[in-house]
């Protein structure tokens, strides 16, 4: 032997498929008797999907936003407002959130009137939340230092 297996030995689990092995007559065999493997499509999916839809940024934001919370803090400001005008609609139609409640929404004066009564909020222990866009988040950063130094969620 050169160090090579021999192809006419069988080995130690039944031999190579032209002796009958594991893979003979294309599946497992046990003591002799072809075992079935279970079909891949036995497993089921722990999340189903019931509708697909295609939507926008601002959508998919406004969602996860109403769902998780509960009050939004909203200034109609471009190219945010989509989002709080989604928001309002969806509070006008007392839809409810993940916690069976409908969201607070207030539409306040100011970005930073949002930014305040965001904090506000989170102080008092409510999820909350607000959108805005490029410059009305600079208006936000002292009261981010507040929420983030009071480590806030």
């Amino acid at each position: 032997m050169n160090g090579h297996a021999n192809k006419d030995k069988p080995l130690a689990n039944g031999g190579p498929v032209a002796n009958g092995g594991p893979l003979a007559n294309g599946g497992p065999v046990e003591n002799g008797v072809k075992v079935k493997a279970p079909p891949l499509t036995s497993r089921k999916s722990s999340v189903e999907v019931i509708e697909k839809k295609c939507v926008d940024g601002c959508w998919a934001v406004a969602h996860a936003a109403y769902r998780m919370n509960d009050a939004a803090y909203i200034f109609p400001i471009t190219p945010s407002s989509p989002m709080g005008e989604i928001v309002d609609a969806w509070a006008e139609q007392h839809k409810k959130n993940l916690w069976g409640q409908e969201l607070r929404v207030l539409e306040m004066q100011s970005e930073g009137g949002a930014a305040g009564a965001l904090h506000g909020a989170l102080v008092s222990g409510a999820l909350a939340t607000t959108f805005t866009a490029s410059q009305g988040l600079l208006l936000y950063i002292p009261n981010l230092y507040k929420i983030s130094g009071e480590l806030l969620p």
